[in-house]
């Protein structure tokens, strides 16, 4: 199995996801911070990890080479990203054939501003609907949501049937829109 950490910085899930596919897999570590890289490529190096592909991405493109990867994960990163559309789709060739995308990301929800360190007024950066509308605007279908964090959710996302996602993501917004009246 190949897997992508976009945004890795100092390469924190980098290192497990790279025990957790073995010799035969490879894991892309692709950030735009290149100290955090250069952190993260000695800690490779340390810790004799062979399977660690290091990427200096751009902002609206993480580098991964394309259909390369089963799954991509993105941790904490996606409401830094500017051109969140073009980065997506970016991330779509990347994928294999079935491919996945896993966002972890933070929950207006959950989180209190004070000891989040996240200013008030940016709430809406972290919510559902924010990041469901994001998620369906670039064509990925959500699979599964799940809560079980303290103060993240996690979103199983694949790319939309590119001939009809149009539909089915407007259709997807007016229930989201009904639900969270």
């Amino acid at each position: 199995m190949n897997v992508a950490d976009v945004g890795a910085g100092i390469g924190y899930f980098t290192l497990m996801l790279s025990k957790r596919v073995g010799e035969t897999g490879k894991v892309y570590a692709s950030d735009i911070d290149e100290n955090a890289l250069a952190f993260l490529n000695e800690r490779r190096k340390e810790q004799g990890l062979k399977n660690i592909i290091i990427i200096h991405g751009k902002g609206n493109d993480p580098l991964i080479p394309e259909e390369s990867v089963d799954l991509v994960l993105i941790v904490n990163t996606i409401h830094l990203v500017k051109e969140k559309t073009a980065f997506l789709n970016n991330i779509r060739n990347s994928l294999k054939e079935n491919g996945k995308v896993v966002f972890v990301q933070w929950n207006a929800e959950k989180m209190d501003p004070e000891a989040s360190g996240w200013d008030p007024k940016d709430r809406e950066l972290y919510t559902l609907r924010t990041m469901l509308k994001m998620i369906y605007d670039a064509d990925y279908e959500v699979f599964e949501i799940k809560d079980f964090l303290p103060m993240q959710l996690i979103y199983i996302c694949q790319p939309s049937d590119v001939s009809d996602s149009y539909p089915r993501a407007q259709t997807r917004l007016r229930k989201l829109n009904s639900a969270l009246r």
